[in-house]
């Protein structure tokens, strides 16, 4: 039984990635798993490179500019390491699952470290938000949280932007 289920589970992980980045409607269950998101979503407009891309509109000063063009980098290079090692897991997991005995502890031990591993990769994400966000002037962040659907960063739970309710 418990095979079953991480053998399943692994099989989603293995198969399903490729099906998330499809646009669907989304249930009850998405839209709640979305909703748990909010406040990490709301720092994805404070993102080194978007910042960057509005580095006129936010009179972002040369030394302002260089720290995000750092801060992208260094998050950058973290979101690509903890994506190898996510992709290196995947592989040893597809591989293990495809074992005439599947061996489960391999199997759970190879899909625990994929996710640690996206989490490392989303972490640095949302890292690189925090400190971007701190490189701004109050009135920079206003800027940056007017514009933003719900209200930035006072987004309130089933208060989305288009497709989020």
């Amino acid at each position: 039984m418990k095979l079953g289920i991480i053998i399943t589970a692994g099989l989603l992980l293995v198969t399903g990635t490729p099906l998330m980045a499809q646009q669907r409607p989304m249930g009850p269950q998405s839209q709640m798993q979305m909703r748990g998101m909010g406040a990490g979503m709301a720092l994805a407009a404070f993102q080194p490179a978007r910042l960057l891309d509005q580095r006129d509109s936010l009179g972002l000063t040369a030394d302002q500019i260089t720290q995000l063009e750092a801060l992208q980098a260094d998050a950058q290079k973290a979101h690509d390491e903890a994506m190898a090692r996510h992709d290196e897991h995947q592989a040893e997991m597809t591989e293990a699952l495809q074992a005439d005995q599947p061996d489960a502890e391999a199997i759970q031990t190879h899909f625990m470290a994929a996710h640690a591993a996206m989490g490392l990769a989303h972490w640095a994400e949302m890292d690189a938000g925090l400190k971007a966000r701190a490189v701004l002037t109050d009135a920079q962040r206003e800027k940056v949280t007017v514009g933003m659907p719900g209200g930035g960063m006072q987004h309130r739970h089933g208060q989305g932007g288009p497709g989020m309710r």
